[in-house]
This record gives structure tokens, sequence and C-alpha cells, in this order.
């Protein structure tokens, strides 16, 4: 009896019956379960298609209440821009109650552009109070809607109304708690129910376990044991083979045709087939262990395996690397197994010692639950050898570079310090918001430096003079030239009592640049440097402008036509330019709509389908159609303007162009 406990055929019966028990015990379990976790499942989707369903509800009539507060706002639309421009707050005011007559509307405020703040607000709290300004915190937490307000295609600014859904939410989250409140009393019905059908349940599944127990304990009793003995045989020699392919491997003797002849037929072409390709997989690791370097590590980076082709490659025997830190070796292997787990292989080539050098490839092993590494590699020194001597070739070639790069470093910087001079003497921004009601400035040098510079300086209380030199050439010869018209400027500022008089200071400009070249035309110069330009004198307190020019104009805007004063077809210091000519000049009210002055830049970039230049015409144009706009906003359309018929075609030359606003 003994014997028989211990025997495979009595294990697999108990094992059986004691399965099959406790599967059909299992499956009565289950199939209560089943039935409550359906019918759960029926009652969880009653309450979330109950909560889907007022979810949407809640979506749609947030969706619906947004979307009125927009069409009101469109139908105000034409109203709001009407009123913002004309800065009508009584009918501003109005719109707002009206907007806050919605219960879901807090707060709304109109924001206005030009001013650059609330134009007008109101919100609800208990009453519709409106204000001009600010709205308490509180109002403006709420969601909000966005719209521009524009008239004439011009945004004049926005409105910003906040809205609270919460009355409409709580409203839908009562109907939602009272459904949710009826499913759970169906549910409590329905699951009183089924306990009193499960109480035979488990009678039913006990018979029939009981009769299952006989009819396995039958059937491995006459049909299992003695194959079963058979096939543990056959596998064990079988086994023992696989230990050492020296071992003699006994076949399965089953004869029978039902399933066990079957498998043992299997089984022993399996035992034929395996039995040659372990002889055949043992000759190919012998080959790989002798000449493919390879390592085995773990995630702590110590080594549990390796080839003898990897401790021939670095010097040391197996027994001394076995647990050995891969860091050893040069490797920093915490970075290399982030490598491998980013990216799943790392290749790398690496020198190892004795000038060794491998290419390497890092990948992790395929092992459920256990981190460990492989790491492959082949001998790449003769290449390596190969690309130190050709390096050695270009060293003299990649010095040279290196010389070149350094001296264009140097050049370089030097013309980026002169660009920072060069900002340094243009005039603060504070001295044309005091001259000036409004203005702008376009200053853009074709290179880093550039020929065109301007100059404005406050000579008394109310008197100023605006210089806009466009020198010879660009890039650095230009520059230079500008710092000696700064130079220049600033003597004739302070040392002559002409600062009343443009054309003077041209007159002065042209004989100091001339003495100072010596630009004569009787004498022969080296060079042969000078600028165009205009000067213009602005007398706050007189309300007048004077200005002269030197083959550049001044244009004006006035009862909206653009006027044109031309300058002097005479250049400032160049030889052939008479050292005694004498400049005219122009005097106007300050009371003009605008005054723009530019240097040829602007005008002569080519561009367009064809090529031309941008030219006057379309310049005056341009100033016509955007003279009565701030002039910020001039300055971004009058440089989209050219940067838009630019196109692809290069920058010709430095850009100045200045407009402004006199003080009313």
């Amino acid at each position: 009896m003994g014997k028989f406990r211990k025997s495979i055929f009595f294990k697999v019966a108990l094992l059986i019956i004691s399965l099959q028990t406790l599967v059909l015990f299992v499956i009565a379990v289950l199939l209560q379960k089943h039935q409550l976790r359906l019918i759960q499942k029926i009652h969880n989707q009653q309450h979330s298609f109950i909560t889907t369903f007022i979810e949407h509800q809640k979506i749609k009539q947030i969706s619906k209440e947004v979307d009125n507060i927009k069409s009101v706002v469109n139908v105000l639309s034409g109203t709001l821009a009407y009123s913002l421009y004309n800065l009508d707050e009584g009918n501003l005011k109005k719109i707002i109650k009206s907007l806050l007559k919605k219960r879901v509307i807090k707060s709304v405020y109109i924001y206005d552009s030009v001013g650059k703040e609330i134009f007008i607000g109101g919100y609800k709290d208990g009453k519709k109070i409106i204000l001009t300004k600010n709205i308490p915190p509180q109002f403006m937490a709420y969601p909000s809607i966005k719209e521009d307000i524009v008239y004439n295609k011009e945004k004049l600014g926005y409105i910003k109304i906040f809205y609270d859904m919460a009355e409409i939410l709580n409203e839908l989250k009562a109907q939602e708690t009272q459904a949710l409140e009826i499913a759970n009393m169906q549910m409590d019905n329905v699951y009183y129910s089924l306990q009193k059908e499960h109480k035979f349940l488990y009678i039913y599944f006990f018979l029939a376990s009981l009769l299952v127990t006989l009819v396995v304990v039958w059937v491995l009793f006459s049909l299992v044991n003695k194959p079963l003995s058979e096939l543990k045989k056959g596998l064990e020699s079988f086994f023992k083979f696989l230990a050492n392919p020296k071992n003699r491997v006994t076949p399965i003797h089953i004869d029978s045709q039902d399933e066990f002849g079957e498998i043992a037929k299997f089984a022993n072409n399996g035992i034929v087939i395996s039995s040659h390709l372990h002889a055949k997989l043992a000759e190919l690791m012998e080959v790989v262990n002798r000449y493919v370097p390879i390592v085995e590590f773990d995630e702590k980076c110590k080594i549990i395996n390796l080839t003898d082709a990897f401790c021939d490659v670095v010097g040391f025997s197996k027994e001394y690397l076995i647990g050995k830190d891969i860091g050893f070796l040069g490797i920093d292997c915490n970075e290399l197994i982030k490598k491998i787990e980013t990216n799943g292989v790392c290749q790398i080539e690496m020198k190892l010692f004795d000038n060794k050098w491998l290419f390497s490839t890092f990948t992790k092993k395929e092992l459920a639950d256990i981190k460990e590494y492989v790491w492959i590699s082949y001998d790449i020194t003769s290449k390596k050898e190969v690309e130190f001597m050709k390096n050695n070739l270009e060293v003299l070639v990649d010095e040279k570079s290196k010389e070149i790069q350094k001296l264009h470093n140097l050049t370089m910087d030097s013309i980026k310090y002169a660009s920072l001079i060069q900002y340094a003497i243009l005039p603060p921004k504070g001295l044309f918001d005091e001259a000036f009601e409004d203005y702008f400035i376009i200053w853009e040098p074709k290179d880093i430096v550039g020929g065109d510079i301007y100059l404005f300086e406050k000579i008394s209380e109310n008197e100023y003079i605006l210089m806009v030199i466009d020198a010879t050439g660009h890039g650095v010869a230009g520059a230079f030239v500008t710092m000696l018209i700064k130079a220049i400027e600033r003597q004739i500022i302070y040392d002559f009592k002409i600062n009343d008089s443009p054309g003077k200071i041209l007159s002065e400009f042209n004989k100091n640049i001339k003495n100072i070249l010596h630009q004569f035309e009787d004498k022969t110069s080296a060079s042969n440097a000078g600028f165009d330009g205009g000067v213009i004198y602005i007398n706050l307190k007189d309300n007048i402008l004077k200005f002269a020019g030197a083959n550049v104009g001044l244009y004006y805007v006035e009862d909206g036509e653009v006027n044109f004063i031309k300058g002097d077809r005479h250049s400032i210091g160049y030889r052939q330019s008479k050292m005694d000519y004498e400049f005219k000049e122009h005097i106007l009210s300050l009371n003009k709509d605008a005054f723009y002055i530019t240097t040829d830049g602007f005008i002569d970039q080519n561009g367009g389908k064809k090529g031309f230049p941008f030219g006057k015409k379309r310049f005056k144009e341009l100033i016509k159609e955007n003279y009565n706009k701030p002039f910020d906003i001039q300055k971004v359309i009058f440089e989209n303007e050219l940067k838009s018929y630019q196109s692809l075609e290069e920058r010709n030359d430095d850009i100045t162009v200045i407009g402004f606003k006199g003080k009313k």
C-alpha cells in the first residue's frame, strides 16, 4: 500500500480527483458569483447610463448657454463696436446690464486696446453693479468667453464675459441622485431573489463531483499507469544524454494505437533529432567559446559568465574575471544599462589594454524577472590603426583651419563690438517721447554695422534738432563714416550758433568733412566719403518745423493728402561737393497730420514680381493708407510691407525711416 501511495498513478489520481472536486466547487461558486456579477454589471451599466446621460445633459446645457451668450454678443457686436469707437459709456452700460440679466453671467468687462485698460465693466452680487475700471477678483475667477470688438476692420478691444453654470449643474445633479436611488432599490430586490435560488446549487455540484471522481479513477487505473512508466524510462535516458552526450539514449517502447502510442512515436522522433542538434550545438558552442569574445553580466555589473575568447582579449583567466565588476575595463556600467533599457541595444567602440580596440554590442537577455545583459565584441584594432594613420595626415589641415577660424572669430568680435558702439550713439527713446505726440523709428543696418544713422539733440527747452544720415556705403566702411559724422555733429551743435538753421548745419557738415578728409576738387585724395541726409529743426513754442535736405526729402500729410519736399541735389563732403554750397530751408507748421523722413534704402529696395525698386509712389501710398493709425502700428505695417515686397530678393542697403506727429 505504501508503494502504491508513492506511485505517479496514485499521485495523479489524487491530484485529478482533488482538482476536479475543487474545480466543480469553484465552478459552483463562480457561477453564483457570475450571476451576481452579471446583475451587478447590469446595475453598474444602469448607473453609468444615468451618470453619462446626466453628464451629457450638463455638457449640452453648458454648450447651449455658452452658445446663447455668444449669439447675444454676436447680435450686439455692431452696437458694441460703434459705442466703444465713440467711447459711449452710457450705451455700453446698457449692454452690460442686459447681459447680467442672464442667470449664468456673473461679470462682464470691455477692454479698450487703444487705452490698454478696462474701459467699463460690471458684475452681479445680489444686484447688478456697473464699474468703470476694476471688477472684484472673485467675479473674474469664473470661466469666460472673449470676443474681439472690431470697427471698420480695426480691432478696438474685446469684451470678456464670465459665467457660472453651478445653478444649472446642481439641478441636473439632483435628478441624477434621484435616478440612482431608484436603480439601487431595484438591484436589492433582484439580489435577494437570487440568494434563495442558490441554496440547491452546491448539492447538485457535490453529486456531479462524486460521479466524475469514480470515472477518473477507473480511466487512470486502466489506461494511464503503464504508459507513464514507459515514458519515464525513455525520458530519463534522454535527459542523461543532454547532461553528457556520451551516454546512450534508450527509445520509448509503447506500441498501443492510442494517444500514448502517438506521444511515444513523436517523442522518439524528437529525441533522435534533438540528440543530433545537441551534438552540433555543443560543437558550435565550443567554436564560439574559443573565437567570439562574449561576456554575460547582471544588473549590478558583475560578470556571471564569459567565453575563453574574451579571456584571451583582456589577458585574464576565467576564474579571475567571474564576479568582477566590468567597470574595471573602463566602462560606465550604470550609464550603459540605462542606454540598453532605453534603446534595447547599445553599440560602442572601446579601447582596452595594450591598444586593443573592440566594437562591442550590448543587449538585454530575454529572461522573465531577471535582469541580465550580454556583451558581444569583435576586434577592430587593425581598422583603428588605419584610421590613426589617416588622421595624422589631416592634422596640419585641421590646425590651419583652426587658425583661420580664430582670425574670423576675432574679426566678427570686433565688428560686433563696433555695432555696440554704433547703437550707443543713437539718441535715447525718452527724448522722442518728450518732443513728439507719437512716432516710430525703423533702423535696420544691412550688415552687423551700417552707414545709416539718426541723431536727435535737445538744444533748448522747446527746441530740437533731428538728423537722418545715409553715409557712404554700408557695413564697416559706412559705420566708420557715421562715427565721423557723430563727432562733427557734436562740434557743430555746441560750437556754432546755427542750431535753428538746418541749411547752415548741412553746409558746416560739408566744409568739415571735406577739410578733415582733404577731399577737394583740385587735390588728389585717397578717399571720397560723405553722406546724403536731412536735418529738421523743431520749435514747440512757436509750433514750427524747418527742413533742409541733401538728396533726402521730407514727406508730410495735410488734409489727407501726402506732400513731398525735395532735398537739394547736392551731397555732403564728397570731392565733387562744392565747399560754399548753401542749402535751401523749408518752414512748415507742426500742425500737420504726420511727417516722414527716410534714407534711400527703403525706396530703392528691389522686389515685387519684376524685381523693381519699391519707389516713392508706393511709399506715398503706404503713408496715405496708414498715417492716421497709431505710429507703433504703422511701424509694423511699414516693416511687413517692405518684407513682403522684398520677398526672396537680397537686401540692397541700410534702412532708416522715422515718422512722427508734432505735439498740439
